[in-house]
């Protein structure tokens, strides 16, 4: 791997222009930064290939020559840092740097401050969530940090705050090792947390770790591998095709005493869009008219959380939900949308007794819950997969359809019970 390499990209089109802007993507000894510049084409007149402007295009010449002269310019700042310093400058610099290629000026020289105090272990962590937050933190990809993603940082501050009240425990960036691993996962599986739960919450200490190393904190190592990640298989659940018609047919199945109001039936019907498309709960509110053609029978839309470019085909019973709306579907907070999705299907008698297995350290534990009460809003994410594949349908086609990438993250969505698989691989070999 090169120490030191620059690259050209796109960011994604600009809805109001139609324009994208020009990323710069700088590794400086494994260091990565990205930042915009401040020059914007047409995606169509971008030769993702050459990393550069097409020379055809207009102001291909001027926009080129400002792309050469900034590697040229960061090549030889690069040069003479490393001969000079030794050591890798900082972000600031670099970003200093190009800011004043792009203004045909000289970077301005540091003034000399006063050293800064050293800020404590959850001050830098506040300081992680805030640059999180503020897109000042971006993702390998250049993309900012979404809300979920953020909302885990501030899970993870509590439960560390409430480890070191606790067992009265002393962090710093030096003591994050096997020792402090070890103490952690004890009190979080004495705090009952899955072993799923506390490898999500360790996921992000490393995630914070790296991200600190990389700023120049500290110089703790060890981090990367004591602390382990858990991923153990978790009950997650999918509708089957009969809990589909009943959901579809609730009225149907009512008993004496019970409504299905109106609100419960925007709530149904939320879910059977997400079910007949597959798509995610944040793609699900930012569906509108423009994203819909019911002439070609499609909806095309970009993922909120993979930029990913869809195509989902608008089925009879989709197109009917659709138009019953207008296309402009309700507005509903995430939260209030898993509660009441579990009440809906409730109503719609989707009971089966499900046994959860979860694991608590050492220990496992096994309960039995109404299947209704394991029911969000992903599981029509996997009920669709689930049940297209169940009608014969490639994987390789549901997953262009779905946005999934590759089979491993994609069959972590199908739930096909033993009964049923011994069911059909029998029919098949009987017929």
């Amino acid at each position: 791997m090169d120490s030191f390499n620059i690259n050209y990209y796109l960011q994604s089109e600009n809805k109001k222009n139609k324009k994208c802007l020009i990323l710069i993507s700088v590794i400086w000894e494994g260091i990565r930064l990205r930042t915009t510049l401040n020059l914007a084409i047409e995606s169509s007149n971008w030769d993702s290939d050459k990393k550069q402007v097409k020379r055809q295009s207009m102001d291909s010449l001027r926009i080129n020559s400002k792309l050469d002269e900034i590697k040229f310019k960061l090549n030889d700042y690069y040069t003479k840092y490393k001969v000079e310093n030794k050591k890798i400058p900082p972000k600031k610099d670099v970003q200093e740097i190009i800011k004043a290629i792009l203004e045909n000026r000289e970077p301005r020289k540091k003034r000399e401050k006063k050293p800064e105090k050293q800020l404590s272990f959850f001050e830098y962590f506040k300081e992680f969530i805030k640059d999180s937050e503020k897109g000042l933190r971006l993702t390998s990809a250049g993309k900012r940090i979404q809300s979920s993603t953020i909302t885990s940082y501030k899970t993870t501050e509590n439960h560390l705050e409430n480890f070191l009240k606790t067992l009265k425990y002393e962090i710093n960036f030096d003591n994050v090792d096997e020792l402090f691993f070890s103490h952690i996962t004890k009190y979080l599986a004495n705090e009952k947390l899955s072993n799923n739960s506390t490898g999500r919450l360790i996921k992000v200490i490393k995630t914070f770790m790296h991200y600190t190393f990389q700023k120049g904190y500290h110089n703790n190592l060890r981090f990367v591998n004591a602390l382990k990640v858990f991923d153990q298989d978790t009950t997650i659940v999918a509708l089957t095709n009969d809990e589909l018609i009943k959901l579809e047919n609730i009225e149907a199945y009512l008993e004496e005493g019970e409504e299905f109001t109106p609100k419960n039936e925007k709530i149904r019907d939320l879910f059977l869009i997400q079910i007949y498309t597959g798509v995610r709960f944040s793609d699900l509110f930012n569906l509108k008219p423009a994203n819909i053609d019911f002439n070609q029978k499609l909806i095309t839309l970009n993922t909120i959380k993979t930029q990913e470019n869809l195509s989902i085909p608008i089925t009879s019973k989709l197109e009917l939900l659709l138009k019953k709306y207008d296309c402009i579907l309700p507005k509903i907070s995430s939260q209030k949308y898993n509660e009441q999705i579990k009440i809906v299907c409730k109503l719609a008698k989707i009971n089966t007794p499900v046994q959860i297995t979860k694991f608590i350290g050492n220990k496992r534990e096994i309960s039995t819950e109404a299947k209704y009460e394991l029911i969000s809003s992903h599981t029509a994410r996997r009920s669709f997969i689930t049940l297209t594949l169940k009608k014969g349908i490639m994987p390789e086609m549901v997953m262009k359809v779905s946005g999934h990438k590759s089979r491993k993250s994609f069959q972590r969505y199908v739930r096909i019970t033993q009964e049923e698989a011994i069911v059909q691989v029998q029919k098949a070999w009987e017929e």
